[in-house]
């Protein structure tokens, strides 16, 4: 969150990708541009945002030296696309699969939450 109202990005959904680290993120709601590292991708006509983003994350590169991975890296690959109905299908099954896996994280937290007061209260 910020006050600020210059650099306001919210042109989106988008993927955010730092050129040094790799790290990426979904982004569909406005946020502050405050890197030159960040590269803002979109999604050509034709093309879902959230199919590339999930692309993407199959994408590894061992991360060693410091240069800027979109420019030397990334930007030359080359992406098979099936038509934009099959993109949506699976990025939205994708998405549904990353949901799950919140909820379970968030279980499995509360689980180990759970444990850890009652173990507090044994020992009381």
């Amino acid at each position: 969150y910020t006050n600020e109202s210059e650099g306001i990005f919210s042109k989106f959904p988008v993927i955010i990708f730092d050129d040094f680290t790799t790290a990426n993120k979904f982004v569909d709601f406005s946020f502050k541009v405050k890197s030159s590292a960040m590269k803002i991708l979109r999604a050509e006509k034709g093309m879902d945002i959230k199919f590339i983003y999930e692309f993407i994350q199959m994408l590894h590169f061992p991360i060693g030296e410091h240069k800027r991975y979109w420019i030397s890296e990334f930007s030359y690959l080359k992406m098979p696309f099936p038509n934009l109905k099959e993109q949506q299908k699976i990025a939205n099954f994708l998405s549904s699969i990353d949901k799950k896996i919140e909820q379970v994280s968030q279980q499995v937290k509360q689980t180990k939450q759970y444990k850890k007061a009652l173990l507090q209260q044994m020992f009381v």
